[in-house]
């Protein structure tokens, strides 16, 4: 048997252009899913004779679209993002109303309105399930971010928060509204729809009093759902009297706009969608990874966030650390990234981001390191690619080859964005 070396190297980076964005929202009484352009066209129907869908998220990186099916024998259900393959992922639940992705840990969160509790569960296979908040009264809608989850009542003008990891450090954020819905939180500043007062309203999460009214009255009724595009500063709503899907700006300026205003009756939650403009993915990493300082020094590019850059000196350069989902800081090998299996045919089975369709990889081959001759050839993918159970944002490739063509094998990954 012919002995096989593992070698990493990284060819080159390419940002990827940004895509059109796209609108998913559930339609509680008509017991639909639908979708459509920003501004309202191209639309469809994703799903139809839902029973009371309530929360939507839509995972790009695995192609999956939840939503909470509100009733006392309640569930999550997922499906792929054009409506097929529709299945149960978690069952059981008490009026499950609104759901939220954490896709940095792969994780989905939602409320739970008659057992009064938040809970999240894992993406992977495992689906583990653990309870955040318990003898919650009604809660409703809820939000993420910076390790905090944001919830608001079914008949209350408050907001709260607490830890998403166990629901420790638990405060009143906001208090004083009529009828609190739907929640965002970006920035620094929580945003929020007001079913009585016909009111979206903003504050910094850490100000104080009600906030401002971004926008009050005229096709605002029942605003329920909320989500924000922070990259064009805009805000998408629905509301359940005027029946409609509507659209702001963040900050107060400008009118409101309807988008889709014919065909709906429950218009309740809604989700935006980037089909992965990976460039901002990207963008987002580094932020994740490297500080601020670093990133606005044009002078540590080479050496410390720049994609060809090895800031902690693995050989694994930063552009390959975010393809298979490593710390580029930590030098710590990570044997879940790639493994070998020997036999009639040798086999090599790597983690790649699945959501980012801008990455490309090349499996290449050597018998001498020494002569600079690599074969693209002689690994071919076999299979299918599979949802990595650890991270569904992830997917496991497998390469076969013949291990008789060379007398031995010596083999890299090349990957490029």
């Amino acid at each position: 048997m012919n002995p096989l070396a593992i070698a990493l190297l990284l060819a080159g980076q390419a940002l990827a252009d940004s895509k059109s964005l796209r609108l998913y929202w559930t339609d509680k009484d008509l017991g639909l899913i639908q979708a459509s352009d920003l501004d309202g066209g191209n639309r469809e129907t994703i799903l139809s004779e839902l029973s009371d869908p309530r929360g939507i998220v839509v995972d790009i990186n695995q192609g999956k679209i939840f939503w909470a099916v509100h009733e006392a024998n309640g569930a999550i259900w997922w499906a792929n993002c054009d409506g097929t393959d529709a299945e149960v992922f978690i069952g059981s639940l008490n009026e499950p109303a609104d759901l939220e992705l954490d896709v940095e840990n792969s994780m989905i969160y939602w409320v739970s309105e008659g057992s009064g509790q938040i809970r999240r569960a894992n993406l992977n296979a495992s689906r583990e399930v653990a309870t955040v908040l318990n003898g919650l009264i009604r809660p409703y809608y809820l939000a993420l971010d910076d390790g905090f989850v944001y919830w608001s009542y079914f008949n209350s003008g408050v907001i709260e928060r607490a830890s998403s990891e166990g629901g420790a450090n638990r405060s009143v954020v906001i208090s004083g509204q009529q009828r609190v819905r739907d929640i965002e939180v970006f920035d620094g500043v929580i945003y929020w729809s007001d079913r009585n007062s016909s009111e979206l309203r903003s504050r910094e999460v850490d100000g104080g009093g009600g906030g401002t009214v971004l926008f009050s009255g005229g096709i605002l009724d029942r605003p329920h759902g909320l989500v924000l595009d922070p990259v064009s500063g805009t805000m998408y709503w629905t509301d359940t009297e005027t029946e409609l899907i509507g659209a702001c700006s963040m900050d107060g300026s400008g009118l409101t706009t309807s988008l889709v205003s014919t065909g709906l009756n429950g218009p309740w939650a809604i989700d935006l969608v980037r089909p992965v403009s990976l460039n901002e993915s990207y963008d987002a990493w580094l932020k994740d990874q490297f500080s601020r300082d670093d990133l606005a020094d044009p002078g540590k590019e080479l050496t410390v966030w720049g994609g060809n850059a090895d800031p902690d000196g693995d050989g694994a350069m930063n552009v390959l650390e975010y393809a298979q989902g490593t710390d580029p800081n930590s030098p710590v090998v990570e044997p879940a990234t790639m493994s070998v299996v020997s036999g009639e045919k040798v086999q090599i089975v790597f983690r790649i981001r699945s959501g980012d369709p801008e990455l490309s990889f090349t499996l290449e081959a050597t018998d001498d390191l020494s002569s600079g001759s690599w074969n693209r050839d002689l690994f071919e993918e076999v299979g299918e690619r599979a949802p990595d159970p650890e991270n569904g944002s992830y997917q496991l490739i497998t390469m076969e080859a013949d291990p008789a063509l060379l007398p031995k094998v010596f083999a890299r990954l090349r990957v490029s964005r």
